[in-house]
């Protein structure tokens, strides 16, 4: 029937609009310099394949009759029930953490970490999103006008106040030290350093407060502790944070903490 057929024309025309959009918004973020190494991958990808998908709903519109309808109701097979689970999925978890965070007696704060930041500074405090060394990866490092080499970052920003990430209903915030880890200011001026800690995001305090990070339960037993983690670096970076930051101050005792 010829209603089936504009049905298969529909549909191939909105995957054509919609592969189109794809591209064009993956193009455009492409351009924007704030964007993350691995985000740019992303959206290479996103570029790709959204050129592959309408060249094939343009070629899905040239076939015959009944081999269009067929493949379109293909299409439909496979997308409808897949949007429709993520529909779920993203309307359905956002309650559960909810009632989670409650019973834990935790508020749960929907906010993005952009959000975060911009009430922030809009109370007068200098906040900044926490940032590792594994982003500089693609990208070797960053240039400085002091050296024609690359500089490699493998704290975040010094002394600032940090948002990292929000996993319990509740976001995660510290002030940095000197070098841009999660450590109370001026531990680096002992000389008697019991434990040092390096590795990922157990040995920062990813998603947990300030006093319940590893180093800071260690620090409650009176021990000077300091943490060189950092989430996503993998065991060449926190090895370097040891040569660079824990060698110097010869630890009594070294924990490499590694997920």
């Amino acid at each position: 029937p010829s209603i089936v057929v504009k049905m298969a024309n529909t549909v191939f025309a909105l995957g054509i609009v919609l592969s189109i959009v794809a591209v064009a918004l993956s193009g455009y973020r492409m351009t924007s310099l704030s964007d993350a190494p691995e985000s740019l991958q992303f959206y290479q990808l996103t570029l790709f394949a959204g050129l592959i998908f309408a060249a094939l709903f343009g070629f899905g519109l040239r076939l015959a009759d009944s081999s269009k309808v067929n493949l379109a109701l293909l299409t439909l097979s496979i997308t409808v029930p897949i949007l429709g689970f993520e529909t779920y999925l993203e309307f359905s978890s956002s309650p559960l953490q909810k009632i989670t965070t409650q019973q834990d007696g935790v508020l749960n704060d929907p906010r993005t970490k952009i959000k975060v930041i911009e009430d922030l500074r809009s109370t007068g405090v200098d906040a900044y999103p926490n940032v590792s060394g594994s982003q500089f990866i693609a990208t070797n490092g960053l240039p400085t006008r002091l050296s024609e080499e690359n500089i490699y970052p493998l704290g975040a920003i010094a002394n600032k106040t940090t948002v990292y990430c929000n996993e319990s209903g509740e976001w995660t915030i510290f002030e940095s030290d000197e070098h841009g880890f999660n450590n109370p200011k001026g531990l680096y001026l002992k000389n008697n350093i019991d434990i040092m800690l390096t590795g990922d995001s157990f040995a920062e305090g990813a998603c947990v407060r300030p006093n319940e990070s590893i180093a800071a339960l260690l620090r409650a037993s009176d021990l000077n502790v300091i943490s060189l983690g950092k989430g996503g670096n993998g065991s060449l970076l926190e090895f370097a944070s040891f040569k660079e930051y824990a060698e110097p101050l010869q630890p009594k005792i070294v924990l490499w903490v590694h997920y």
